[in-house]
């Protein structure tokens, strides 16, 4: 599996669910879905490999908060 694709297919999943969620409340699009919500039958858990998780568990380094910092005063300095 390519990195990063559970990541997308999980927000891709949750955007698809809520546009058919905003389409199931307008009469007009009501009618295409009258059989159901077809991302309602989608069970993510079957999308992306066995445990995994949304959260990351990367720590940053003392160098890499270093350079942050440096960063960010840079930034509110202008």
């Amino acid at each position: 599996m390519l990195a990063g694709m559970p990541f997308r297919c999980c927000e891709l999943s949750k955007d698809i669910g809520q546009m058919l969620h905003w389409a199931e409340k307008r009469k007009l699009w009501r009618a295409l879905l009258i059989d159901g919500n077809p991302a309602d039958l989608v069970d993510i858990k079957q999308l992306v490999p066995n445990g995994y998780t949304k959260e990351r568990k990367q720590q940053l380094s003392i160098e890499e908060i270093i350079k942050l910092k440096s960063v960010l005063e840079t930034i509110t300095q202008d």
